[in-house]
């Protein structure tokens, strides 16, 4: 092999390298900044709709002149409260001690280590899951209601931040193939 043949395939290969490794760990970081500012707000979210339905079953029961609502009727308040609501953040469980689901608005899978992390930590958790082809970010936390110990589990869908990943994954493929080409071209001349 002659020397500018080396030196051409070194170069191309070299300017490969730089160019995908720069365009990888771009869209890396642009995806984990879009997965913790996503996780942020629907922690925030999740917490405001905590202490919504807390305040909702308190003035259901000081309406009611009872001393405590049960669970069925705790579902009934949940069921007002997201009767006409069409937001994605608004899927959520209410889970009893014994893991029993006692409220969930949409037929939402969590896996028994999902259980086992929030009660070990007993404070806000999250994770991120993949059903029916749809990546969703659950956030759970414990949450006392009318003396009653239950989690709390609301669910986001972030599939678009996934999609959104691949397409600049592809892009940055195509790119590199096209920067690889131009680069040949221009070396040989």
């Amino acid at each position: 092999m002659k020397l500018w043949q080396k030196i051409f395939l070194w170069t191309l290969l070299i300017v490969m390298i730089s160019v995908s490794s720069t365009g990888i760990l771009l869209i890396k970081n642009d995806f984990n900044m879009s997965i913790k500012n996503q996780t942020e707000n629907t922690i925030s979210t999740h917490h405001y709709m905590a202490s919504i339905i807390s305040n909702k079953v308190l003035t259901k029961r000081l309406q009611n002149n009872l001393v405590l609502l049960s669970p069925d009727e705790i579902t009934i308040v949940l069921d007002e409260l997201l009767r006409n609501s069409t937001n994605d953040s608004n899927i959520i469980a209410l889970i009893d001690e014994q893991n029993e689901i006692i409220y969930n608005n949409f037929p939402l899978t969590i896996s028994k280590d999902f259980f086992e992390i929030i009660a070990k930590n007993n404070s806000t958790c999250n994770q991120i899951v993949n059903q029916n082809g749809r990546h969703r970010l659950l956030v759970a936390s414990p949450l006392t209601i009318e003396n009653q110990k239950y989690t709390f589990v609301t669910s986001t869908d972030i599939t678009n931040i996934y999609n959104g990943y691949q397409n600049q994954f592809e892009h940055i493929k195509k790119m590199c193939i096209i920067l690889s080409v131009g680069g040949a071209l221009l070396l040989v001349i």
